[in-house]
């Protein structure tokens, strides 16, 4: 079955350095401040796993790092784990990308090839620019 793939884009501009933008992605005890209480865990190299953890620590979301450049971008595979109530679809893969703009930063997420009407394009549609919001409210708070 051939299905339909999109992509969404999403921004944010906060008033930050890119250092600490990318230590609030980054950082697990910064990361479950922002992101639905999960944690994080990588070795933060090429080729490397990326899981994001529940605050029961089950994986929500488990993906593999296709390139990362610190502190500009993070390019890595997305496959939402979360609930039982989901059908597997393929999840695509997210890209951050880290600007600098006057002292601030801006965000670029990317979640690329999510297929269309999806669980997951469901969810994500409406829970990158929440997560966004909540990262900016978090760093801007440090």
């Amino acid at each position: 079955m051939t299905h339909n793939t999109i992509d969404r884009v999403f921004s944010v501009l906060i008033d930050a350095d890119r250092e600490t933008v990318w230590r609030a992605i980054t950082d697990s005890a910064i990361v479950t401040q922002w992101f639905y209480e999960n944690t994080i865990r990588s070795s933060w190299t090429f080729g490397s796993s990326i899981q994001y953890l529940g605050d029961d620590g089950e994986v929500d979301i488990d993906g593999t790092i296709l390139e990362i450049s610190a502190p500009h971008r993070l390019d890595m595979t997305f496959n939402a784990v979360w609930g039982n109530y989901r059908e597997p679809d393929a999840g695509g893969h997210v890209v951050w990308e880290l600007n600098e703009e006057n002292g601030a930063t801006s965000v670029i997420l990317t979640h690329y090839d999510l297929i269309e009407g999806s669980e997951t394009e469901q969810e994500v549609t409406p829970g990158w620019p929440y997560l966004l919001s909540e990262l900016k409210k978090t760093v801007e708070g440090l």
